[in-house]
């Protein structure tokens, strides 16, 4: 996959272009890729340096920039062009934006969800998108027991710990992109955090997978704890995949990992194999 930023072009090759927030990449996406895909053409995605920029975006970001980019490379998007949401793009008309990312990106048809919406005051539609090119394919939404699915949600299941459930609405794992010191502890910055507790997860470390117990604690002082990892007295890079809960710490005094809990991550991480 090919990455660049906005208005940079990477190819002048007639391409499908997928238009969303994609604050995350769920199974209501894969729909829209799915479509995508049909048509045969290198596949491109505009997609928002930091989506909690965006006007209707009320919390941090679901993951980091680094982690949706490898999302997307691993369902086979070909080209992502990175933009900030400054003010000059939250301005421009929706038509005139849209008409615009065709001409420059060569972009034979556009492929969105019902939903989608864009431009100035997020007024121009997915319907105004089909009417004034009509080679627009709209998807419809995909749903949980009626309800849209949509990150919000998901961000509500990782704020209540209910990290499982992720996988089963995603092709991925919630994901954390962090720097672990060396005392073993982390920090999470820019983006949402899971409910307080201790979880059962994979740590990936210069491409190597190793099972990964993980708390995160309500004082921001996080912990990694992989016991097959020989890190010294160094910190080092890692992928943080949540597989499942092991508990949920309300008070301090259990805010610890136990021997227990290394017990019920191997139980849980045996099972994901």
């Amino acid at each position: 996959m090919k990455v660049a930023k906005f208005p940079k072009v990477i190819s002048n090759k007639k391409k499908t272009m997928i238009l969303g927030a994609f604050s995350t990449f769920h199974n209501g996406h894969k729909i829209l890729l799915d479509i995508a895909k049909s048509f045969k053409k290198p596949i491109i995605m505009i997609i928002m340096k930091s989506p909690s920029s965006l006007p209707n975006k009320r919390n941090k970001n679901f993951s980091s920039l680094e982690t949706r980019l490898q999302q997307f490379a691993n369902v086979g998007i070909d080209e992502v062009i990175v933009i900030d949401f400054d003010k000059k793009i939250q301005n421009t008309d929706g038509f005139e934006f849209a008409k615009m990312l065709k001409e420059k990106y060569n972009v034979e048809r556009f492929v969105v969800g019902k939903n989608f919406n864009m431009g100035k005051n997020a007024s121009f539609t997915s319907k105004d998108l089909k009417e004034k090119f009509p080679s627009t394919i709209i998807s419809k939404i995909h749903k949980i027991n009626e309800i849209s699915l949509s990150t919000s949600l998901l961000s509500e299941m990782i704020q209540l710990g209910d990290v499982d459930l992720i996988k089963k609405y995603t092709p991925f794992y919630f994901s954390l992109n962090v720097r672990v010191k060396p005392d073993k502890t982390f920090s999470i910055l820019d983006t949402i955090s899971p409910h307080s507790g201790i979880y059962a997860a994979w740590a990936i470390v210069n491409d190597v997978k190793y099972w990964a117990i993980c708390r995160i604690s309500s004082s921001g002082k996080h912990e990694l704890y992989v016991e097959d990892l020989l890190v010294k007295n160094r910190g080092f890079d890692v992928s943080i995949e949540f597989v499942n809960k092991i508990r949920i710490v309300i008070r301090e005094d259990f805010d610890k990992i136990i021997e227990k809990d290394k017990k019920d991550a191997i139980n849980f991480l045996k099972n994901d194999l």
